[in-house]
Protein backbone atom coordinates (compact mmCIF):
# COMPACT_ATOMS: atom_id res chain seq x y z
CA UNK A 1 0.00 0.00 0.00
CA UNK A 2 1.23 3.49 -0.78
CA UNK A 3 3.12 5.12 2.10
CA UNK A 4 2.41 2.02 4.15
CA UNK A 5 -1.18 2.99 4.93
CA UNK A 6 -4.56 2.33 3.42
CA UNK A 7 -5.70 5.83 4.44
CA UNK A 8 -4.24 7.21 1.22
CA UNK A 9 -6.77 5.28 -0.90
CA UNK A 10 -10.06 6.86 -1.87
CA UNK A 11 -13.16 5.36 -3.43
CA UNK A 12 -13.71 6.45 -7.03
CA UNK A 13 -17.19 4.94 -7.35
CA UNK A 14 -18.68 1.60 -8.28
CA UNK A 15 -17.43 -0.73 -11.00
CA UNK A 16 -20.54 -2.89 -11.08
CA UNK A 17 -22.39 -5.67 -9.32
CA UNK A 18 -23.23 -9.26 -10.16
CA UNK A 19 -24.59 -12.38 -8.51
CA UNK A 20 -21.51 -12.78 -6.33
CA UNK A 21 -20.86 -9.24 -5.14
CA UNK A 22 -20.49 -5.53 -5.75
CA UNK A 23 -17.19 -3.92 -6.75
CA UNK A 24 -15.85 -0.44 -6.09
CA UNK A 25 -12.75 1.28 -7.48
CA UNK A 26 -10.11 2.68 -5.14
CA UNK A 27 -7.14 4.87 -6.09
CA UNK A 28 -4.15 6.22 -4.21
CA UNK A 29 -4.02 9.98 -3.82
CA UNK A 30 -1.36 10.15 -6.52
CA UNK A 31 -3.46 7.99 -8.85
CA UNK A 32 -0.49 5.66 -9.39
CA UNK A 33 -2.11 2.63 -7.77
CA UNK A 34 -5.61 1.34 -8.47
CA UNK A 35 -7.52 -1.50 -6.90
CA UNK A 36 -10.92 -3.14 -7.17
CA UNK A 37 -12.55 -3.96 -3.85
CA UNK A 38 -15.32 -6.57 -3.84
CA UNK A 39 -17.77 -7.49 -1.08
CA UNK A 40 -20.66 -9.99 -0.97
CA UNK A 41 -23.92 -8.65 -2.38
CA UNK A 42 -25.92 -10.52 0.26
CA UNK A 43 -23.52 -11.17 3.14
CA UNK A 44 -23.64 -14.72 4.49
CA UNK A 45 -21.11 -17.36 5.52
CA UNK A 46 -21.64 -19.12 2.17
CA UNK A 47 -21.07 -15.95 0.12
CA UNK A 48 -18.03 -15.12 2.22
CA UNK A 49 -16.59 -18.54 1.36
CA UNK A 50 -17.23 -17.88 -2.35
CA UNK A 51 -15.40 -14.54 -2.07
CA UNK A 52 -12.45 -16.20 -0.36
CA UNK A 53 -12.25 -18.86 -3.09
CA UNK A 54 -12.34 -16.13 -5.74
CA UNK A 55 -9.33 -14.50 -4.14
CA UNK A 56 -7.45 -17.81 -3.99
CA UNK A 57 -8.09 -18.57 -7.67
CA UNK A 58 -7.24 -15.01 -8.75
CA UNK A 59 -3.93 -15.31 -6.89
CA UNK A 60 -3.29 -18.72 -8.44
CA UNK A 61 -3.65 -17.24 -11.93
CA UNK A 62 -1.80 -13.99 -11.17
CA UNK A 63 0.69 -14.88 -8.40
CA UNK A 64 2.73 -11.70 -8.80
CA UNK A 65 -0.25 -9.41 -8.21
CA UNK A 66 -1.32 -8.02 -4.85
CA UNK A 67 -4.50 -9.80 -3.77
CA UNK A 68 -5.91 -9.51 -0.25
CA UNK A 69 -8.95 -11.19 1.35
CA UNK A 70 -10.17 -10.02 4.74
CA UNK A 71 -13.23 -11.24 6.61
CA UNK A 72 -14.86 -8.42 8.60
CA UNK A 73 -17.33 -10.79 10.28
CA UNK A 74 -18.47 -14.40 9.91
CA UNK A 75 -20.66 -13.36 6.96
CA UNK A 76 -19.03 -10.30 5.39
CA UNK A 77 -15.61 -9.34 4.05
CA UNK A 78 -13.59 -7.65 1.35
CA UNK A 79 -11.48 -8.86 -1.54
CA UNK A 80 -8.86 -6.42 -2.85
CA UNK A 81 -7.57 -7.04 -6.38
CA UNK A 82 -5.53 -5.03 -8.90
CA UNK A 83 -7.19 -2.96 -11.60
CA UNK A 84 -5.41 -3.99 -14.78
CA UNK A 85 -4.62 -1.25 -17.32
CA UNK A 86 -6.36 -1.30 -20.69
CA UNK A 87 -9.87 -1.59 -22.06
CA UNK A 88 -12.40 -4.40 -22.19
CA UNK A 89 -12.77 -6.68 -25.21
CA UNK A 90 -15.32 -4.52 -27.05
CA UNK A 91 -13.46 -1.28 -26.33
CA UNK A 92 -10.22 -2.77 -27.66
CA UNK A 93 -11.87 -4.07 -30.85
CA UNK A 94 -13.29 -0.63 -31.56
CA UNK A 95 -9.99 1.11 -30.83
CA UNK A 96 -7.96 -1.21 -33.07
CA UNK A 97 -10.36 -2.29 -35.85
CA UNK A 98 -7.52 -3.34 -38.15
CA UNK A 99 -5.95 -5.70 -35.60
CA UNK A 100 -8.93 -7.79 -34.51
CA UNK A 101 -7.20 -11.08 -35.26
CA UNK A 102 -4.27 -10.18 -33.00
CA UNK A 103 -6.64 -9.26 -30.20
CA UNK A 104 -8.54 -12.55 -30.43
CA UNK A 105 -5.30 -14.56 -30.36
CA UNK A 106 -4.09 -12.54 -27.35
CA UNK A 107 -7.24 -13.51 -25.43
CA UNK A 108 -6.89 -17.16 -26.47
CA UNK A 109 -3.26 -17.22 -25.31
CA UNK A 110 -4.16 -15.88 -21.89
CA UNK A 111 -7.07 -18.30 -21.60
CA UNK A 112 -4.68 -21.17 -22.36
CA UNK A 113 -2.34 -19.84 -19.65
CA UNK A 114 -5.23 -19.68 -17.15
CA UNK A 115 -6.15 -23.27 -17.98
CA UNK A 116 -2.52 -24.25 -17.50
CA UNK A 117 -2.82 -22.98 -13.93
CA UNK A 118 -5.59 -25.50 -13.30
CA UNK A 119 -8.36 -22.90 -13.29
CA UNK A 120 -11.56 -22.61 -15.33
CA UNK A 121 -12.70 -18.97 -15.42
CA UNK A 122 -16.35 -19.90 -15.71
CA UNK A 123 -17.72 -16.47 -16.66
CA UNK A 124 -16.00 -15.27 -19.83
CA UNK A 125 -17.67 -12.23 -21.36
CA UNK A 126 -16.45 -9.03 -22.97
CA UNK A 127 -16.23 -6.94 -19.78
CA UNK A 128 -14.33 -9.66 -17.90
CA UNK A 129 -11.43 -9.44 -20.37
CA UNK A 130 -9.03 -6.49 -20.10
CA UNK A 131 -6.57 -5.89 -22.93
CA UNK A 132 -3.58 -3.56 -23.03
CA UNK A 133 -1.56 -2.65 -26.11
CA UNK A 134 2.09 -2.11 -25.23
CA UNK A 135 5.26 -2.25 -27.33
CA UNK A 136 3.05 -3.14 -30.29
CA UNK A 137 1.72 -6.28 -28.60
CA UNK A 138 -1.72 -7.03 -27.13
CA UNK A 139 -1.78 -8.65 -23.70
CA UNK A 140 -5.04 -9.86 -22.17
CA UNK A 141 -5.98 -10.36 -18.53
CA UNK A 142 -9.07 -11.94 -17.05
CA UNK A 143 -10.97 -10.37 -14.17
CA UNK A 144 -13.91 -11.39 -11.97
CA UNK A 145 -13.18 -14.95 -10.90
CA UNK A 146 -16.44 -15.09 -8.96
CA UNK A 147 -17.63 -18.14 -10.94
CA UNK A 148 -14.22 -19.77 -11.36
CA UNK A 149 -13.44 -23.32 -10.32
CA UNK A 150 -10.50 -25.70 -10.18
CA UNK A 151 -9.59 -28.23 -12.85
CA UNK A 152 -9.58 -31.10 -12.08
CA UNK A 153 -12.60 -30.57 -9.91
CA UNK A 154 -16.31 -29.97 -10.10
CA UNK A 155 -17.80 -27.35 -12.41
CA UNK A 156 -20.07 -24.70 -10.99
CA UNK A 157 -23.56 -24.95 -12.43
CA UNK A 158 -26.88 -23.11 -12.20
CA UNK A 159 -30.51 -24.14 -12.48
CA UNK A 160 -31.40 -21.10 -14.60
CA UNK A 161 -30.48 -20.10 -18.14
CA UNK A 162 -27.35 -18.22 -19.19
CA UNK A 163 -26.76 -17.89 -22.94
CA UNK A 164 -22.99 -17.51 -22.80
CA UNK A 165 -22.36 -20.43 -20.45
CA UNK A 166 -21.82 -23.95 -21.77
CA UNK A 167 -25.23 -25.60 -22.06
CA UNK A 168 -24.30 -28.46 -19.72
CA UNK A 169 -23.65 -25.95 -16.90
CA UNK A 170 -27.13 -24.43 -17.04
CA UNK A 171 -30.58 -25.63 -16.02
CA UNK A 172 -29.15 -28.57 -14.13
CA UNK A 173 -28.67 -29.94 -10.64
CA UNK A 174 -26.41 -32.76 -11.82
CA UNK A 175 -22.79 -32.71 -10.69
CA UNK A 176 -20.48 -31.95 -13.59
CA UNK A 177 -16.73 -32.37 -14.02
CA UNK A 178 -14.70 -29.27 -14.79
CA UNK A 179 -13.53 -29.12 -18.40
CA UNK A 180 -11.70 -26.49 -20.45
CA UNK A 181 -14.33 -26.81 -23.18
CA UNK A 182 -16.72 -24.97 -20.86
CA UNK A 183 -14.61 -21.83 -21.19
CA UNK A 184 -14.18 -22.42 -24.93
CA UNK A 185 -17.98 -22.25 -25.30
CA UNK A 186 -18.08 -18.87 -23.52
CA UNK A 187 -15.09 -17.57 -25.48
CA UNK A 188 -16.79 -18.44 -28.75
CA UNK A 189 -20.05 -16.88 -27.59
CA UNK A 190 -18.15 -13.69 -26.68
CA UNK A 191 -16.73 -13.51 -30.21
CA UNK A 192 -20.19 -14.05 -31.70
CA UNK A 193 -21.67 -11.35 -29.49
CA UNK A 194 -18.89 -8.93 -30.46
CA UNK A 195 -19.57 -9.69 -34.14
CA UNK A 196 -23.19 -8.63 -33.65
CA UNK A 197 -22.71 -5.64 -31.36
CA UNK A 198 -19.13 -4.28 -31.54
CA UNK A 199 -16.98 -5.11 -34.58
CA UNK A 200 -17.20 -7.72 -37.29
CA UNK A 201 -15.02 -10.74 -36.55
CA UNK A 202 -12.84 -11.87 -39.51
CA UNK A 203 -14.18 -14.86 -41.45
CA UNK A 204 -11.24 -17.09 -40.56
CA UNK A 205 -12.54 -17.21 -36.98
CA UNK A 206 -16.12 -18.12 -37.91
CA UNK A 207 -15.58 -21.93 -37.89
CA UNK A 208 -14.16 -21.67 -34.37
CA UNK A 209 -17.17 -19.65 -33.23
CA UNK A 210 -19.69 -22.05 -34.77
CA UNK A 211 -18.03 -25.21 -33.44
CA UNK A 212 -17.52 -23.71 -29.98
CA UNK A 213 -21.29 -23.55 -29.53
CA UNK A 214 -21.78 -27.29 -29.88
CA UNK A 215 -23.86 -28.87 -27.14
CA UNK A 216 -21.41 -31.75 -27.21
CA UNK A 217 -18.28 -30.65 -25.30
CA UNK A 218 -16.12 -33.12 -27.23
CA UNK A 219 -17.00 -31.42 -30.52
CA UNK A 220 -15.87 -27.99 -29.39
CA UNK A 221 -12.52 -26.70 -30.71
CA UNK A 222 -9.29 -27.55 -28.95
CA UNK A 223 -7.72 -24.29 -27.77
CA UNK A 224 -4.16 -25.54 -28.31
CA UNK A 225 -4.90 -26.45 -31.93
CA UNK A 226 -6.59 -23.09 -32.45
CA UNK A 227 -3.48 -21.33 -31.16
CA UNK A 228 -1.15 -23.53 -33.20
CA UNK A 229 -3.03 -22.58 -36.37
CA UNK A 230 -2.72 -18.88 -35.59
CA UNK A 231 0.85 -18.88 -34.28
CA UNK A 232 2.41 -21.06 -36.98
CA UNK A 233 2.44 -18.28 -39.65
CA UNK A 234 4.21 -15.99 -37.17
CA UNK A 235 6.66 -18.28 -35.36
CA UNK A 236 6.91 -21.31 -37.61
CA UNK A 237 6.23 -24.93 -36.70
CA UNK A 238 8.99 -25.41 -34.12
CA UNK A 239 8.63 -22.20 -32.15
CA UNK A 240 4.82 -22.17 -32.23
CA UNK A 241 4.93 -25.63 -30.61
CA UNK A 242 7.36 -24.33 -27.99
CA UNK A 243 5.12 -21.31 -27.35
CA UNK A 244 2.09 -23.47 -26.60
CA UNK A 245 4.06 -25.99 -24.55
CA UNK A 246 5.66 -23.16 -22.54
CA UNK A 247 2.71 -20.76 -22.44
CA UNK A 248 3.84 -19.05 -19.23
CA UNK A 249 7.20 -18.12 -20.71
CA UNK A 250 5.69 -17.09 -24.04
CA UNK A 251 3.23 -14.78 -22.33
CA UNK A 252 6.11 -13.24 -20.39
CA UNK A 253 7.95 -12.64 -23.68
CA UNK A 254 4.89 -10.99 -25.18
CA UNK A 255 4.29 -8.91 -22.05
CA UNK A 256 7.63 -7.13 -22.46
CA UNK A 257 7.18 -6.87 -26.23
CA UNK A 258 9.98 -9.11 -27.50
CA UNK A 259 10.21 -9.31 -31.29
CA UNK A 260 10.36 -12.61 -33.17
CA UNK A 261 14.20 -12.88 -33.23
CA UNK A 262 14.42 -12.38 -29.46
CA UNK A 263 11.49 -14.73 -28.82
CA UNK A 264 13.51 -17.39 -30.61
CA UNK A 265 16.58 -16.55 -28.52
CA UNK A 266 14.48 -16.79 -25.36
CA UNK A 267 13.17 -20.23 -26.32
CA UNK A 268 16.66 -21.37 -27.29
CA UNK A 269 18.03 -20.17 -23.92
CA UNK A 270 15.22 -20.81 -21.41
CA UNK A 271 17.43 -20.69 -18.31
CA UNK A 272 18.92 -17.35 -19.33
CA UNK A 273 15.47 -15.92 -20.04
CA UNK A 274 14.27 -17.14 -16.64
CA UNK A 275 17.16 -15.24 -15.04
CA UNK A 276 16.21 -12.08 -16.94
CA UNK A 277 12.60 -12.46 -15.82
CA UNK A 278 13.66 -13.01 -12.21
CA UNK A 279 15.53 -9.70 -12.39
CA UNK A 280 12.51 -7.96 -13.93
CA UNK A 281 14.38 -6.73 -17.01
CA UNK A 282 12.30 -4.85 -19.56
CA UNK A 283 12.44 -5.30 -23.32
CA UNK A 284 15.51 -3.13 -23.90
CA UNK A 285 17.65 -4.77 -21.22
CA UNK A 286 16.46 -8.28 -22.11
CA UNK A 287 17.65 -7.64 -25.66
CA UNK A 288 20.98 -6.33 -24.36
CA UNK A 289 21.37 -9.45 -22.23
CA UNK A 290 20.80 -11.71 -25.24
CA UNK A 291 23.11 -9.61 -27.42
CA UNK A 292 25.86 -9.73 -24.79
CA UNK A 293 25.62 -13.22 -23.26
CA UNK A 294 29.13 -13.29 -21.78
CA UNK A 295 28.68 -9.99 -19.98
CA UNK A 296 25.28 -11.06 -18.68
CA UNK A 297 26.80 -14.29 -17.38
CA UNK A 298 29.43 -12.24 -15.55
CA UNK A 299 26.72 -10.06 -14.00
CA UNK A 300 24.86 -13.18 -12.89
CA UNK A 301 28.01 -14.71 -11.44
CA UNK A 302 28.54 -11.56 -9.37
CA UNK A 303 24.91 -11.63 -8.21
CA UNK A 304 24.10 -8.12 -9.44
CA UNK A 305 20.49 -7.07 -8.91
CA UNK A 306 18.29 -5.38 -11.50
CA UNK A 307 19.55 -1.84 -10.84
CA UNK A 308 23.25 -2.74 -11.12
CA UNK A 309 22.67 -5.08 -14.07
CA UNK A 310 21.14 -2.13 -15.91
CA UNK A 311 24.06 0.10 -14.91
CA UNK A 312 26.48 -2.52 -16.20
CA UNK A 313 24.70 -2.64 -19.57
CA UNK A 314 24.54 1.15 -19.73
CA UNK A 315 28.27 1.41 -19.00
CA UNK A 316 29.87 -1.59 -20.74
CA UNK A 317 33.42 -0.16 -20.85
CA UNK A 318 33.43 0.58 -17.14
CA UNK A 319 32.02 -2.86 -16.35
CA UNK A 320 34.75 -4.46 -18.48
CA UNK A 321 37.34 -2.53 -16.45
CA UNK A 322 35.77 -3.79 -13.21
CA UNK A 323 35.86 -7.34 -14.51
CA UNK A 324 39.50 -6.97 -15.61
CA UNK A 325 40.34 -5.89 -12.06
CA UNK A 326 38.43 -8.86 -10.63
CA UNK A 327 36.17 -6.73 -8.44
CA UNK A 328 33.59 -8.63 -6.43
CA UNK A 329 29.91 -7.68 -6.11
CA UNK A 330 30.39 -5.17 -3.29
CA UNK A 331 33.21 -3.26 -5.02
CA UNK A 332 31.50 -3.41 -8.41
CA UNK A 333 28.48 -1.72 -6.84
CA UNK A 334 30.71 0.88 -5.17
CA UNK A 335 32.37 1.59 -8.50
CA UNK A 336 29.00 2.17 -10.16
CA UNK A 337 27.83 4.32 -7.24
CA UNK A 338 30.98 6.45 -7.48
CA UNK A 339 31.75 6.68 -11.21
CA UNK A 340 33.96 9.77 -11.00
CA UNK A 341 36.17 8.28 -8.31
CA UNK A 342 36.42 5.00 -10.21
CA UNK A 343 37.43 6.89 -13.36
CA UNK A 344 40.16 8.66 -11.40
CA UNK A 345 41.41 5.32 -10.07
CA UNK A 346 41.48 3.97 -13.59
CA UNK A 347 43.43 6.95 -14.91
CA UNK A 348 46.63 5.68 -16.44
CA UNK A 349 48.67 8.10 -14.37
CA UNK A 350 47.53 6.22 -11.23
CA UNK A 351 47.32 2.70 -12.53
CA UNK A 352 45.77 1.42 -9.30
CA UNK A 353 45.30 -2.32 -9.14
CA UNK A 354 42.51 -4.25 -7.41
CA UNK A 355 44.12 -4.11 -3.96
CA UNK A 356 44.53 -0.34 -3.92
CA UNK A 357 41.05 0.27 -5.34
Amino acid sequence: MENGTIDTYESQGGLGAGNNGSVRRFESQTGLERYAVKRPLDPSPVELGVLKLEGELFKKVYPNEEVLFKATSNSDGRLVMPLFPGGNFHETLKKYPNRIGEIIVAVALELQRVHGKGVIHGDIKYDNVIIEEKNGVFNAKFVDFGWAYKNPGEARTITSQCPYWATERTQTKIKLKADTSQDVFSFGWMLSFAHRTAKKIPKEFHPFIINSQSKNPQQRPNLKLFLKTNLRPILGEHYSSLAIANIESYQAMRAIGLSKPYIKKAFDNPEKFAQMQALGLNKAYTEKAFDNPEQFAQMQDLGLNKAYTQKAFDNPEQFAQMQALGLNKAYTQKAFDNPEQFAQMQDQSLGLNKAYI
